[in-house]
Parts: C-alpha cells; structure tokens; sequence
C-alpha cells in the first residue's frame, strides 16, 4: 500500500491571499506549510520556492487554524467597529471622528472603519472555530453584529426619512471594494430589508460587473441613480463611488446614508441640498 513520506508527499498550504490582490501577494505573503515527514516537506520547500517567499514549515492542524485564526481575528475587528459605530450614534456621537482621533499617534491597537463584512472566507470560518460549541461566544456576537449592518442601515434611514413610496438607489452589489465576486454578500441582506419598506422602486448599479441585470434587478449607470434617487445607500465603497463622482448630482433634498464615509462628510445618514 502507498505510504504518505514515501510513496507520495501530502501537505495543507492554506492560502490567505486577499481577493483582488493575489497575484500581488503570492509574491509577497509568508507561505504556511503544513506538512508531518520530511519527503513531502522537501517537495513542498522546492514548489514554494519558486514564489520567493519565506516559508513556515507547521504540522497539519496548525496550518488550518492559521488560516482561520487569520480571518476570524479580522472578521471580529471590523465587528467591534460596526458596534461602535451603532454605540455612537445611539448617543448621538460621531463615530467617524471618534475613530480617527481614537487612532491618530496612538501605538495600542487600530480601530478599523465600519462597513458591511462579509465574503467566502470571513462570514463562514468562525463557524468552523464554534460548530463544536452549543455555547453563545465572542465569534457568533461578532457574526450576528456584521449580519445585523444591513438592518441597522435601513432603521437608522428610517429615522430621517421614509422609505415607503420612495425611489431608493444600491451602490455596490459585490461583497468587497473593488470586485465583481457576489458570492456572500451582504447588499442582498440590505435590499430585502430595503423592499420590505415597500418603495416605489428600488436601482441597483454595480460597476464592476459588466451585466444588464443582477439578480433580478436592472444593473442602473451611476448617474441615472443619482438623479432618480430619493434615498441613496453607498452599500460598497467601490472607488467609483466617491466625493467627486457623486456629490453635486445628487437629486436636491435627497438623502444618502454613507457607513463607510465615502463622501467625506462624517455622517451615516445625511441630506444633500
């Protein structure tokens, strides 16, 4: 029978590249390597070799609870941000200087901005850490938090504006900055939370996806959901969402709510006159 050492080589090598920038990182990210017999170590050590990068040589089970430890502990700060973010308001605060004065010069620990969380890799992993516990811990709070964005996007509209018989404008569909990947995505979350307030009509526009329609909605230009919008929600902060792209044509009176502060104006929901 074939014998894992000497027959053959196994190794797990997870990969923590960040989508959007792969092949950049492939060339630039230390590569974990689990491996337990040194023949499949010396394969895997003349492969990687060929990235140019520094290799860390572990045992099979570390190696994946790098590669979760990794996303759970990123998932679980930008939770801690949505969280502040819904704390400040609660209180009437403005989380957007609060974080950066938080941040400025100071050594100990960088506040990430609030935003939609989500993906193939961080919205599943910290179920991989707790499936075996029946238990409420840190990472299930810290899932239920980044799911609870969308509603909490909506509700705080809600409180300035209704929503009902308004033409209501998505920027962004993809689950990132910058990308076309939908899968995991939390702006379905945002729409149907948005269509349960019965607008008039809801436009969707997603640039980065080169397609007339996306998921049953018409995929809009930038500029006629800008104009057509009473409401608008920046779900994505694609780089063509941005100050100059959108300000000055938007519709008069509108309003817009900003979590990721794309138009600069500090404010989670505000009105364009």
């Amino acid at each position: 029978s074939l014998k894992i050492g000497k027959n053959f080589g196994l190794a797990f090598c997870p990969e923590r590249l960040a989508e959007n920038q792969a092949i950049e990182e492939l060339g630039l990210l230390p590569q974990i390597i689990g491996t337990e017999d040194n023949f499949s170590k010396n394969m895997t050590n003349k492969l990687f070799n060929l990235f140019g990068v520094e290799l860390l040589f572990t045992n099979y089970l570390s190696a994946e609870l790098i590669k979760l430890f990794n996303n759970v502990h990123r998932f679980t700060d930008f939770a801690v941000a949505n969280q502040f973010s819904v704390i400040a308001e609660k209180y009437n605060q403005n989380i957007y200087e609060i974080i950066n004065m938080a941040n400025k010069n100071y050594p100990r620990g960088h506040i990430p901005s609030p935003g939609l969380t989500a993906g193939t890799c961080l919205r599943k992993d910290f179920g991989l850490l707790n499936e075996s516990s029946s238990a409420p811990d840190l990472f299930l709070s810290a899932w239920k938090i980044n799911e609870h964005m969308p509603f909490h996007l909506v509700s705080s509209a809600k409180k300035y504006t209704k929503i009902r018989g308004k033409t209501i404008a998505v920027l962004g569909y993809g689950f990132k900055k910058n990308s076309d990947d939908i899968r995991d995505s939390l702006v379905p979350k945002l729409l149907r939370y948005i269509e349960r307030e019965v607008p008039k009509k809801v436009l969707l526009c997603e640039p980065n996806i080169p397609k007339k329609n996306i998921e049953g909605f018409k995929n809009t230009d930038l500029n006629s959901c800008l104009k057509k919008a009473d409401i608008i929600f920046i779900a994505i902060n694609h780089d063509a969402f941005n100050k100059e792209t959108i300000l000055g044509k938007i519709k008069k009176n509108a309003w817009c709510v900003d979590l990721w502060n794309v138009l600069g104006q500090k404010q989670l929901v505000l009105r364009y006159n």
